[in-house]
């Protein structure tokens, strides 16, 4: 063996030592901490009991978050659990019963109502360290604001997650998150709303929005499916009533805009029209007005061939479509408007006319068109967190409405044409109790968006029902809209929206 070659093994084993003892630095100065860390977490058993928190609470103060607590077993070494159980706490601070056992009582964070809205808590990857954290909704949005020093037990275990020998359990009370997250929402009507459809089985998938018009105050926001806390990747947890799922088109809601649009062009509520074939059945001879009632196709096509689909789409934008209505959630979708070529020539300007195609629309945008509507022209900017803070207060009813888009004239005349649909129209199951528009996609999405009552609107309901999954619009947006008058009837003071 020459020189030359064992100089190179040498070298090379010189190397390999230099190599061995920086990883071994580095293992020892610089991840020292953290395998140190995991190695106790491996002997530490660590129960949140309380995330601590700060409220997410209704217009009227009342609690969303935290509103139940249950008594919790961490440890037994006894045969029957179910005993220990049921003995009560000695006192609220007084959670060890015996030195074999340890309950304690538990807050429960997760609201049951509003949840898609609201949103949940859970543990998040290194939750050891970093504890509770927002998953969704509005707990994901201002988890920085309202994340507490959680409330916890923390114990070294044995395999069998009981404390070892001569240790003891260390509770740790954490601190209160003291700031406040005041919604608009009125936890009464949305509680109400949410068992009327669940009970009745109303809504399978789908979507309801309930607001004030006068300042675009969210009163209820429900959506489905009932989230599935244990699998967030199914879907359940997006919340319908402000982002697009799949193909949302407005379908003949959209008729609203081009009714608009064309009465502000000047074309008399009484022009007559014939239906010919667009329609599953003929209408005949039908005014404008008539035509809106009865969602005629025919009507709203010959409109849109009339006066081009690109200033139709230009006016739509004006209103809100293509573009987030401002309601301040990081999840809210756009919408979407087609390509200004896609809506020329016959095929394109019956698509919009149907209200189909590439447009698509969340329910809080109709809900916004449908408030603008209902408050005599006026834009107004949805809104579901009024303040957070330390010191919260009620959500005062009183009006705000931004600049005027739309001519009163115009408005007044398709305020009159939407209570004639709830007259003789496409809704005249809900004679008497607004406005109203309706619309069915070509997937079987459906939509009933309207103001309530008819004289001096109080409340914009928007419903959607995707795909089929629930019963028939009309009876589905009778029901809500009956429990909402009921519910005002009886006791007005939760809703703050008597002007």
């Amino acid at each position: 063996m020459n020189y030359t070659r064992l100089k190179i093994i040498f070298i090379g084993f010189l190397l390999g030592i230099i190599l061995l003892f920086s990883k071994i630095s580095y293992y020892v100065i610089f991840l020292h901490q953290q395998y140190a860390l995991l190695s106790v977490n491996q002997r530490i058993h660590t129960f949140i009991y309380n995330s601590n928190r700060g409220d997410i609470v209704d217009r009227n103060l009342l609690k969303f978050t935290d509103r139940e607590k249950e008594q919790v077993l961490i440890y037994t070494n006894e045969p029957h659990k179910e005993t220990i159980l049921t003995i009560e706490k000695k006192s609220e601070e007084d959670f060890i019963l015996d030195d074999s056992y340890l309950i304690i009582e538990k807050s429960i964070r997760n609201t049951k109502i509003a949840q898609h809205l609201i949103g949940i808590v859970g543990y998040a990857p290194f939750h050891k360290i970093q504890g509770l954290q927002g998953l969704s909704g509005l707990e994901r949005q201002y988890d920085k604001e309202l994340a507490g020093r959680e409330g916890k037990v923390i114990m070294v275990v044995d395999s069998n997650n009981r404390p070892l020998y001569n240790t003891q359990p260390r509770i740790v009370g954490g601190k209160k998150n003291e700031n406040t997250l005041v919604t608009t929402l009125c936890s009464v009507l949305q509680e109400r709303l949410e068992k009327v459809i669940d009970g009745e089985k109303l809504i399978e998938r789908g979507a309801v929005i309930v607001m004030d018009p006068y300042n675009g105050q969210v009163l209820a926001m429900i959506s489905r499916p009932i989230m599935n806390y244990q699998n967030l990747d199914d879907g359940s947890h997006l919340n319908k009533g402000v982002q697009i799922h799949r193909n949302y088109n407005p379908a003949s809601v959209f008729k609203m805009v081009i009714g608009l649009y064309a009465l502000e062009q000047g074309v008399d509520p009484k022009r007559q029209f014939i239906c010919k074939g667009l329609c599953k059945y003929s209408h005949g001879q039908l005014t404008f007005e008539e035509g809106f009632a009865l969602s005629c196709n025919q009507v709203f096509y010959d409109l849109v061939l009339e006066f081009g689909g690109e200033e139709i789409l230009e006016f739509a934008q004006k209103l809100g479509f293509g573009e987030k209505t401002g309601i301040g959630l990081y999840n809210e979708g756009r919408g979407r408007l087609p390509a200004r070529e896609t809506v020329k020539g016959k095929k394109g300007s019956a698509l919009l006319a149907l209200g189909q195609g590439d447009l698509e629309a969340t329910p809080i945008q109709i809900a916004k068109l449908t408030a603008i509507i209902a408050n005599g022209g006026y834009r107004i900017t949805p809104q579901v967190v009024y303040y957070l803070g330390k010191n919260p207060h009620k959500v005062p009813d009183i009006k705000d409405l931004g600049p005027r888009i739309i001519d009163e004239k115009t408005v007044d005349i398709l305020k009159e044409m939407m209570r004639k649909t709830a007259i003789f129209g496409t809704a005249a199951a809900l004679n008497g109790f607004g406005g109203v528009k309706t619309g069915t996609a070509d997937n079987q999405n459906r939509w009933l968006t309207g103001f309530f009552p008819a004289e001096n609107p109080k409340i914009v309901v928007t419903i959607f029902i995707e795909e089929g999954y629930g019963k028939g619009t009309i009876e589905v947006s009778k029901k809500i809209i009956e429990t909402i008058f009921n519910l005002i009837r009886n006791n007005p003071f939760p809703l703050n929206i008597i002007y």
